[in-house]
């Protein structure tokens, strides 16, 4: 699967030294891990590893997989603060004796215990910490919820990711993997909810899924053609010296629209000139 990974146009990967890897075979799965990171350090995109969480794994995870080319790693059952400010000690030990610039392997903690929802904040306010993701199977198990197929009843929870995410400047959260991965209309619907609730990407276990993902957190024609139409009118406005004007359906355009449509403008678009 390593060996095809990088093909199969994902922004980013994420090695599971975790829940895919039987106890027996960590050790090997690490040492696949170090190589594929040192082969393919060059590549556009970002590498990831997801650590196990116990101590023991843990160290010997960071010692394997700390390398150049690495992007971070992801932090299953961070449940506070300090979960991340052990693992953030023991890369910065490892990014001094290796000669690694200082800071530069992020931490994505997951989230998946009702003590880590309460205490988002804080996980938030770690450093080295990129952006932030639910680990909701688990969350559901923890808090005794039996979610819907779309996971509504975890919206929430999902909002409040956003909120800190956005309150400390990281990334967007990240969403959860769609485990039916032949339900590709299903995957394509709740993407477009997520994104639409402010999340900045999706995981994905099969590579059919990665399309529908790659389409579904980025900007429709009509929303560019309308992000255009903000800043043109906003423009001309402000050339006349008026600090407001309105859109073509009549609604008022102020600076958070205008934001918006410069925020919609600055990334790839996707079904350019239908």
């Amino acid at each position: 699967m390593l060996a095809n990974a990088l093909t199969r146009g994902a922004d980013a990967v994420i090695v599971d030294l975790e829940d895919g890897v039987p106890i027996g075979a960590k050790n090997a799965a690490r040492d696949a891990a170090a190589s594929w990171i040192s082969d393919n350090s060059d590549d556009a995109a970002d590498l990831w590893v997801r650590l196990n969480p116990s101590p023991d794994l843990l160290a010997s995870d960071l010692d394997a997989v700390v390398r150049s080319g690495l992007r971070g790693v992801y932090l299953p059952k961070a449940s506070a603060a300090t979960d991340i400010a052990g693992a953030s000690h023991m890369i910065d030990e490892l990014e001094d004796t290796r000669g690694l610039r200082p800071g530069s392997i992020g931490i994505v903690p997951l989230l998946e215990t009702g003590e880590s929802i309460l205490e988002i904040p804080a996980i938030a306010a770690s450093p080295r910490v990129l952006h932030m993701a639910l680990g909701e199977t688990d969350l559901a198990a923890d808090l005794g919820m039996h979610p819907s197929h779309d996971g509504r009843e975890l919206n929430p929870i999902r909002v409040s990711l956003v909120v800190a995410s956005a309150a400390k400047g990281l990334n967007p959260p990240i969403g959860p993997v769609q485990t039916a991965f032949k339900d590709l209309e299903s995957l394509r619907t709740t993407s477009v909810m997520l994104r639409r609730m402010g999340y900045g990407g999706r995981a994905a276990i099969h590579p059919n899924q990665i399309p529908i993902i790659n389409e579904s957190f980025l900007p429709t024609h009509e929303e560019i053609v309308s992000a255009r139409d903000v800043l043109e009118r906003f423009e001309s406005a402000e050339d006349a010296g008026a600090a407001l004007t309105v859109a073509k359906d009549g609604s008022l355009i102020d600076e958070a629209v205008v934001r918006r449509a410069r925020v919609t403008l600055a990334g790839p678009i996707r079904n350019e000139g239908k």
